[in-house]
């Protein structure tokens, strides 16, 4: 057997270094950028860093195992556990504790959602490894419970791989499990399963009685693999759905943009249409816009016209003979040229900004020579209006206007022939509010004007939800009128996902109870099982125990036969002898002789009397059928003794009682009569005659709910090599001292064996000592 179990060590050996030897050939093919070493093929998922990592600690330590080295196995192991651990809890949480990258960057990236990072179920199977080497010899079932366990997983992924099934070795939309890693994992697994039997040693390993511990393990295992998947694809349901949602509201955003570009083109056209576009002229075409209604989160539309600062006084005078008697323009600038609002409908929500010359602040300056020398229409930049009382961030779109129906072609004709620009201010948070039914419930965002991501370049925010609350997020750029705004799209905690994860807790929660049924089930069906054995085993003991009884019986049977017709025999015998003296002395006239005979013949039937008597005494004892009832021992000594009293020198003897239990108890009457009166008549028949006084001392007691009877003399006692039989049939110690058939302490024996309970010889220095044990209950 111990060759054998060395011979089982091999194998383990073997996977362990094979594990080791690929864990070292990929952690070398990353250091050399030897991409068959890490992919095998490259559309397969290449072995990570720490998956190699773990193999050659894992490999090492199975190694340690079979030479029985606990320490080593124990840290290498606890590697195992930290990286497999470390990168679930990183998958579980959506956390990066910076493990992936740790030893060394990532550059092979393909089908991997985190650089560097091992799929998780190659982190679960480190984990299970980890607790193998933790356990070391001491839980031989869970070793194996959780070796089948990786190999399953692994079965798994090399099944897939075969039959090009993908989501059996990538979980979800995570990293995936590499082939070759899926193959070293079954070779470990394969190895802890050799080492588990080879520890066995001479124990038998009952492949049923680790059923239990298996088969919940695998179906636990299965269950965290189905409810991680369904999770894993329930949140990318989620997160298109989510993605959705951001397209919608991205493209609302757009049109809603361009409904108000729009707009402005027609204000251009009204300017196309007329030789000069007068005050009310335009508040009657900004009134049938009615843009409070068709163009929400529109201040209003309005006209600038460029005017040398040499033409202002004149230019001013002609503005102001429009129905605007105290038109004015502001703020005084130093610049040659000045862009004056003229016009601005709603007038009464915009006059401030009516007469502002908007070249006095650089954004708004450079978006309206961008539109006059673009010939297109420009955003300015983040800007606060100056009829926005709330001083929020907002915006200017400027469409310019050219004498002609066409924008001329070249920079010089355009600025030549440019007449204005027809222009909406917008305060961001009233453009951006209502994009859609579902924005303003499920999504918020931040929109940040060009590329820079800082509170500086806010033109706004949504909510008071912020990104760092978010369960999904996403960023997009949007090119409006030649202005870049970067937007930060984030769920709210009103945001209603597609796909809930019940059905992935219910599939968690279903195979937990299952595996524990499952276990339970099995368990029961194995403690059955070992019961049954039991229950056989204990059927068979008791029935070669009966064999054995009846042997015994049989040998009693032809011992007592054997003596019963020797011992009826002898005095029939010397009866017949006897009475034929006594005749032939009688026919001689020898009367004295005659008598004598008839005398010894006369002790000889006595003798026959007696042994018939107990031999009828131990017929009917063995077929006696009672009931337990309340009995008295005081009660029942006394009547002994005085059915005793005419014995031989009965009445030399001293009784003594001592008698520390009293009461009264249930038991089998008349085999305890039996028992009482046979060492009673014993201590008579044995007493030493010699001694004076001599004495009977009978005590009781109650010990551990047994009653115990204790008869004490010191008559003659038992010789020591007759001793141990002592309680056998036909047994006779001082045949000299008195006659008996020797079933005395036979009958006695089992009597107290029918109680159900025991009898006890002690020798003494000088007599006898009986104690009889028998259950109060």
């Amino acid at each position: 057997m111990q060759t054998f179990a060395r011979n089982l060590n091999i194998l383990p050996r073997v996977c362990g270094f094979a594990s080791a030897l690929l864990g070292l050939l990929v952690l070398f093919g990353w250091y050399t950028q030897n991409q068959v070493l890490i992919q095998v093929h490259p559309s397969f998922a290449p072995m990570q860093y720490n998956t190699a990592l773990g193999f050659f600690l894992g490999g090492l330590g199975l190694i340690a195992l079979t030479f029985k080295n606990a320490l080593p196995a124990l840290f290498l192991g606890l590697g195992c556990l930290l990286l497999g651990g470390i990168t679930l809890i990183q998958y579980i949480f959506g956390i990066n504790l910076g493990l992936d990258e740790f030893f060394i960057k990532a550059y092979v990236t393909v089908k991997t959602t985190h650089p560097g990072r091992m799929a998780p179920n190659t982190a679960l199977c480190f984990s299970l490894m980890g607790f193998i080497l933790l356990t070391d010899h001491r839980n031989r079932i869970l070793q194996t419970s959780l070796a089948i366990s990786i190999i399953v997983l692994s079965l798994l992924a090399l099944f897939a791989y075969l039959n090009n099934v993908e989501g059996l070795y990538g979980w979800g939309n995570l990293t995936r499990m590499a082939i070759h890693t899926a193959s070293c994992f079954i070779i470990l697994g394969i190895g802890t399963l050799f080492l588990s039997f080879s520890s066995q040693g001479k124990k038998r390993h009952v492949l049923w009685n680790m059923a239990p511990q298996v088969l919940s393990s695998v179906v636990l295992v299965l269950s965290l693999l189905s409810w991680y998947g369904i999770k894993e694809a329930s949140d990318i349901r989620n997160a298109e759905h989510f993605s959705h949602l951001v397209d919608e509201t991205n493209d609302a955003l757009f049109k809603r943009f361009s409904l108000y570009q729009q707009s402005l083109l027609g204000g251009v056209g009204l300017f196309h249409a007329s030789n000069s576009v007068e005050r009310l002229e335009w508040r009657a075409y900004v009134n049938a816009l009615d843009i409070e209604n068709t163009l929400p989160g529109i201040a209003g539309i309005g006209y600038i016209a460029p005017v040398k600062a040499e033409n202002l006084e004149e230019f001013l005078i002609a503005i102001r003979q429009d129905f605007a008697p105290d038109f004015k323009n502001y703020p005084k600038t130093q610049n040659e040229e000045k862009f004056v609002i003229i016009y601005i409908e709603p007038e009464s929500f915009n006059a401030k900004a009516l007469g502002l010359d908007i070249s006095f602040e650089t954004n708004r300056r450079t978006a309206a020579n961008k539109a006059r020398d673009s010939g297109t229409p420009a955003l300015t930049q983040k800007i606060v209006l100056v009829q926005d009382g709330q001083q929020t961030p907002g915006f200017l779109l400027l469409v310019p206007v050219y004498y002609g129906d066409i924008p001329p072609k070249t920079l010089e004709a355009r600025r030549n022939d440019f007449q204005g620009w027809v222009y909406a201010p917008f305060i961001a948070t009233d453009f951006m509010r209502g994009l859609t039914d579902i924005t303003d419930e499920q999504l918020g965002f931040d929109v940040y004007d060009g590329d820079q991501i800082s509170e500086e370049f806010l033109i706004y925010n949504s909510a008071s939800e912020r990104a760092d609350k978010k369960t999904y997020a996403q960023q997009t750029t949007l090119e409006l009128a030649g202005q870049k705004w970067t937007i930060n799209w984030y769920s709210t905690s009103k945001f209603i996902p597609i796909s809930h994860q019940y059905l992935s807790l219910f599939v968690l929660v279903f195979g937990i109870i299952f595996a524990a049924l499952l276990y339970l089930t099995l368990l029961r069906l194995l403690q059955s099982r070992e019961i049954i054995a039991k229950e056989v085993d204990r059927q068979t003991k008791r029935l070669l125990k009966s064999e054995e009884r009846l042997q015994q019986a049989n040998a009693e049977l032809e011992e007592f036969a054997y003596r019963t017709s020797h011992d009826l025999r002898s005095p029939l015998v010397s009866s017949i002898s006897l009475l034929s003296i006594a005749e032939k002395a009688i026919n001689k006239g020898d009367t004295d002789k005659a008598i004598g005979s008839l005398a010894h013949t006369r002790n000889s039937l006595v003798k026959l009397e007696t042994l018939v008597k107990d031999i009828l005494m131990l017929t009917q004892s063995k077929n006696i059928e009672e009931e337990p009832i309340d009995v008295n021992l005081d009660s029942i000594l006394t009547e002994t003794l005085d059915k005793l009293q005419h014995m031989d020198n009965f009445d030399r003897l001293k009784f003594n009682r001592d008698f520390n239990f009293t009461d009264t108890f249930k038991v089998k009457k008349t085999r305890f009569i039996l028992i009482v009166e046979n060492l009673i008549s014993n201590a008579i028949k044995y007493q030493d005659v010699t001694q004076n006084p001599s004495w009977v001392k009978i005590s009781t007691n109650k010990v551990d709910q047994n009653f115990v009877l204790r008869v004490e003399d010191n008559g003659l006692g038992i010789p020591k090599d007759q001793q141990q039989n002592l309680f056998k049939m036909f047994r006779r110690f001082h045949p000299r001292t008195s006659f008996g058939s020797g079933l005395g302490l036979y009958m006695m024996n089992k009597s107290v064996n029918i109680l159900g309970g025991d009898i006890a010889f002690m020798d003494s220095e000088k007599g006898s000592i009986f104690e009889v044990t028998i259950p109060l209950s």
